[in-house]
């Protein structure tokens, strides 16, 4: 059984107006039971007609009874016409009302479509209707009301798409979410007509064509343009006249811009040669774009995302176990799909921890231990562990405790017989959890797949998203457990690090030498030890860090641990001393992880501290407040700052003959910081994450390999492949139309050949 484009848009519509309309749903349904019963009425009444006609004897005329009977059907038939015609009427009027609502139904049906082609590049992504109808009625009663109908249908289909969006990146790995995001993007301008499949095959295949014609010219008329861009461009000319019909006479005649326009660092960013500035549109000139630049394909891509769909569509949701646990119900499984290296156990048992389930069970070869008060249970699958995984699994229903299957993908029997087990059990206890990690295997039930809330554990692929997941997924303890001043300072350098060396894995053997699997426990130990060695520091009544044994223990223990390449480890150990050491305090050199003003864009990469995000007379004011912060209190401080300074002013700032917006501030090096005020009573837990997430949202999404110290070609080979593979994967999900047609078209040549020597041969005898 599969669903249709137009059915599931009739599917949706019914979905949406029932939420928003109810009482007009209810009476569409209801007219279309007394339309159905009518019909029935229509035709019992015939076949009475027929039955009492064929069995009447004699003259029809002198039956009166047979008479009185054909005129009694005559009027019954004429009402249910009538009401049939009244019925049909109404329905009518119904549908205009109910088609107002069309639109994002029909938005619902596309993305949906765009969800489940995705199972074709990794058969873990599957997802089921039942799953998709319910994000599309939280979409729709989650979204923001409005009194105009065209405003709440844009607010609808708005936050349908982000929803379905998130939905599905959540449970898709790194390399596939550009490619889910620029398919839904092309799947709705496609059903919006502004582009079409001729478009969007050229853009994946470019020119494959051995058309005589398109090769007259053989060799480009300038050094500078690739035989490769030019036969696209011939391709162009023929087959997209409308707006490339001159394209190679304006190259030709335009030569010194085209070839300044190419060349840019970044040409996705600047307008084409006139006049194909104003001329085309956004998907043209991603075309355009394919023809000469197939190393900034990618950015060229992001950028197309961001013009038609917004930002956010090209910055995946931060995956996050407390949101995870929200969206989930004791009905539906959470699959956890593992990356290599990846391990989330102990976010699950620190989510259960926050979540009242304090105290958990190993159950290892059957033995299941204290069984007094159970709340996360964790077993390792592998042979044998059938029985007691069902046993772990009626018990924690029963409980509404919370079960961790670890590494399913073993005994991949037992999963049939699992999903068996949960679509038997309707009565599960609210607060029961299953959570399952498995690696990505291509005969993992499809079943338990759809029923399931998936999501994939894998590092974000830029440095931004890195940083970015490490901010919001630690713990705001964490920096309330050293009061050196330094402390906070060095988790960010740490975070940094760290996500440099996990950015430079895309670069494959130019990043490093082998595949090393750095993760989130490596952060974590490394942030214990800065944690141990300045508190030590403390202890002694010093604030001297110990930059050597920190450099050793993190650098040569933690993550040099994992390396077996000489090189590599250089590479480690020069990070480590470019980035921990005092010179990272000092006043008069600021440090810099790395700046560089010369490109289109400004890059600069430092530690953020809350000066920089406060006027001269904010500073002043709270210098002068002595604010303190309650621990353990989450707050944003972007909101919070603007109140307190109010407050001040009206309290105690009546100085007219004092400018305080010329206040300087002077950047105080962290020894003397410990002796600040303002320091210990106000950059304190919270602050300091909302800090840095302020700061890294501010942060370029795509970094240059010169962040990483490598060279600025290091990226050219990595971007040229990632669009190749992007190419690939589309033209698997995309449907063979024209190939179908072409084929076709070729039988019907060979038929009308073979007919016509029929024929001769037929006329020559």
């Amino acid at each position: 059984y599969t669903v249709t484009l137009k059915g599931l848009e009739e599917q949706l519509l019914s979905s949406l107006v029932k939420i928003e309309r109810r009482e007009l749903e209810e009476m569409r349904e209801t007219l279309i039971q007394e339309i159905f019963e009518n019909q029935q009425q229509q035709k019992l009444l015939e076949d009475s007609l027929l039955r009492e006609l064929t069995t009447s004897t004699g003259n029809i005329l002198d039956n009166t009874e047979l008479i009185e009977t054909l005129e009694n059907t005559k009027i019954k038939v004429s009402e249910v016409m009538q009401a049939l015609n009244l019925g049909e009427r109404t329905r009518q009027d119904i549908e205009k009302l109910r088609d107002t609502y069309r639109l994002a139904a029909r938005r619902g049906a596309v993305l949906y479509f765009t969800l489940v082609q995705m199972s074709i590049i990794n058969s873990m992504y599957q997802y089921s209707l039942n799953s998709f109808l319910s994000v599309f009625e939280y979409s729709v009663r989650s979204s923001q009301t409005h009194i105009k109908l065209n405003k709440r249908l844009q607010s609808i289909i708005n936050t349908l798409t982000y929803q379905i969006y998130c939905y599905g990146t959540t449970g898709m790995f790194e390399k596939h979410k550009l490619l889910y995001s620029f398919l839904i993007t092309i799947q709705i301008e496609s059903d919006q007509q502004i582009i079409n499949y001729n478009q969007i095959n050229f853009f994946l295949k470019g020119n494959l064509s051995l058309d005589k014609t398109l090769t007259i010219k053989t060799k480009p008329i300038f050094n500078w343009l690739t035989y490769d861009a030019w036969h696209h461009c011939l391709y162009l000319t023929k087959n997209f006249p409308d707006k490339f019909q001159n394209l190679l006479i304006n190259i030709e005649e335009n030569h010194p811009e085209w070839k300044q326009w190419i060349e840019y660092d970044q040409p996705e960013n600047y307008l084409v040669p006139k006049p194909y500035d104003n001329l085309l549109n956004d998907f043209e000139r991603l075309m355009l774009l394919r023809c000469f630049c197939q190393n900034r394909i990618i950015f060229s891509i992001n950028h197309y995302i961001t013009k038609i769909m917004g930002e956010k569509y090209i910055i995946p949701p931060t995956i996050y176990f407390d949101s995870i646990f929200e969206q989930s119900t004791s009905q539906i499984p959470i699959i956890l799909i593992l990356s290599p290296g990846s391990d989330p156990t102990n976010d699950i048992q620190k989510l259960a921890e926050r979540k009242n389930h304090i105290r958990k069970i190993n159950i290892e070869n059957g033995i299941t231990g204290n069984d007094e008060q159970k709340s996360l249970r964790i077993l390792a699958m592998g042979q044998g562990q059938e029985k007691f995984a069902l046993q772990a699994l009626h018990t924690a229903q029963y409980q509404g405790t919370w079960l961790l299957l670890q590494n399913c993908h073993l005994l991949l029997p037992f999963l049939n017989e699992l999903e068996k087990e949960l679509e038997i059990s309707t009565k599960s206890h609210p607060d029961f959890r299953l959570w399952m990690t498995t690696e990505p295997i291509e005969k993992f039930p499809i079943g338990l797949l759809q029923k399931s809330y998936k999501v994939v554990i894998e590092p974000p692929s830029t440095l931004k998203l890195n940083l970015r997941s490490t901010f919001i997924n630690i713990n705001l303890q964490t920096f309330t457990e050293s009061d050196h001043p330094a402390y906070p300072c060095m988790i960010f350098i740490l975070a940094f690090f760290h996500a440099i060396i996990l950015d430079r894995r895309k670069y494959d053997k130019i990043g490093w030498s082998c595949s090393y699997d750095f993760n989130e426990s490596d952060f974590h130990v490394s942030v214990d030890i800065l944690k141990s060695y300045l508190n030590m520091s403390l202890e002694r009544s010093s604030l001297e860090i110990q930059w050597p044994t920190i450099r050793y223990l993190i650098g040569e223990v933690i993550y040099g641990g994992r390396v077996i390449d000489s090189y590599d480890r250089r590479t480690i150990h020069t990070y480590m001393k470019e980035y921990f050491g005092d010179f990272v305090f000092d006043y008069f050199q600021p440090f810099h992880f790395f700046i560089d003003t010369n490109k289109s864009l400004k890059y600069d990469y430092f530690i953020p501290e809350l000066r920089d995000f406060l006027s001269a007379k904010q500073r002043w004011l709270l210098r002068e407040a002595n604010i303190s912060i309650e621990p353990q209190i989450e707050y944003n401080f972007e909101k919070l700052l603007p109140d307190k300074i109010s407050n001040l002013l009206q309290r105690n700032i009546e100085k007219s003959n004092f400018d305080i917006d010329r206040i300087e501030y002077r950047q105080m090096d962290y020894q003397f910081l410990s002796k600040n005020v303002l320091f210990n009573q106000f950059f304190h837990y919270s602050i300091f994450r909302d800090l840095y997430l302020t700061y890294i949202d501010q942060l370029p999404l795509y970094n240059p390999p010169d962040i990483l110290g490598l060279h600025a070609n290091a990226e050219i080979n990595y971007l040229t492949k990632t669009a190749y593979e992007i190419y690939s994967m589309m033209l698997d999900i995309q449907p063979e139309q024209h190939d179908i047609e072409d084929s076709l078209s070729r039988e019907r040549k060979k038929n009308k050949t073979c007919e016509s020597y029929r024929m001769k041969s037929f006329l020559k005898e």
